[in-house]
């Protein structure tokens, strides 16, 4: 594998917290990356979310495990509801924004991929057979 990386779904009141690359196509993103070698998969989570976001998390969802033939790389995905919202932080040299989209008014430069890995957390029926693949 070139990239094995940890991405969160991450929730607040019905809204979907996403991250604005500071680099490449500078396009919306799920907080998330690379998982460092000798981590494990849920220590990454939290510190990706934690460094993209300033949000710590107690609990979350495994969702799937996704696979992209094109960047030869795995992603691991992960549902989480965040009870209260701490102010956004994050390394202003990765990110240049951090923001709360409504569910049904997600931008346009979020990829389709990660646009698929958000409806799946939302549709039950779909949830409920891919839960632990």
């Amino acid at each position: 594998m070139k990239n094995i990386s940890v991405f969160a779904v991450l929730t607040y009141n019905n809204q979907i917290i996403l991250c604005r690359r500071n680099y490449g196509n500078f396009n919306w993103t799920l907080p998330g990356g690379s998982i460092e070698l000798g981590e494990c998969v849920v220590d990454a989570l939290k510190r990706e979310v934690f460094e993209e976001t300033g949000q710590s998390i107690d609990s979350c969802k495994y969702i799937l495990t996704s696979y992209s033939k094109e960047k030869y790389s795995v992603a691991f995905i992960y549902f989480i509801k965040l009870n209260s919202l701490d102010k956004f932080s994050f390394d202003s040299n990765e990110l240049q924004d951090v923001q709360l989209f409504n569910l049904f008014n997600l931008p346009d430069e979020l990829s389709l991929r990660q646009k698929k890995w958000i409806e799946l957390c939302f549709n039950e029926s779909i949830y409920d057979r891919i839960l632990y693949i």
